[in-house]
């Protein structure tokens, strides 16, 4: 019983976190931030992954950091890109391969994905979303599970 509440406590804790944290991040995500993204990130990812490796980034929603930007510089390097699909709610993602300029269709929660023809791949390095983060580099994010199921 002791366990449950603890547990409960901490869910609640979380959830406030979360709400606040939504709040904070709205003021951050300017289109400006992308291109910075980009300008850091471009480089190690390149050396990262080297020719042919696969990143995976994520479409921004919620005021996220928008990942575009460098998923585009990389994809002019010739670094093959993914984005990730949920496939049911308990399931770990998949990463199918995804071109700058190829449409996406609507996938859970309303992002977009891409087709259900494109091939599913293994990244190298995955762009994960969050909403924040601690010190110690612990991530907390919308509460799904799916990205800590996917890199477990």
């Amino acid at each position: 019983m002791a366990q449950a509440t603890a547990y409960e406590a901490i869910s609640a804790r979380k959830a406030a976190l979360r709400r606040r944290m939504r709040g904070r991040r709205a003021t951050l995500a300017t289109p400006e931030a992308g291109q910075r993204l980009a300008g850091l990130a471009w480089r190690p990812l390149l050396e990262q992954t080297g020719d042919g490796g696969v990143v995976a980034g994520y479409w921004p929603v919620h005021h996220e950091i928008d990942p575009r930007p460098l998923m585009e510089r990389l994809a002019r390097h010739e670094v093959t890109l993914a984005l990730p699909v949920v496939t049911a709610r308990d399931r770990p993602l998949i990463f199918r391969r995804w071109r700058p300029g190829e449409p996406l269709t609507d996938g859970a929660f309303g992002v977009p994905v891409p087709s259900e023809d494109a091939p599913s791949l293994r990244p190298a390095v995955v762009l994960v979303p969050l909403l924040a983060f601690s010190r110690a580099g612990h991530r907390l994010g919308y509460g799904g599970g799916y990205y800590d199921r996917t890199l477990a």
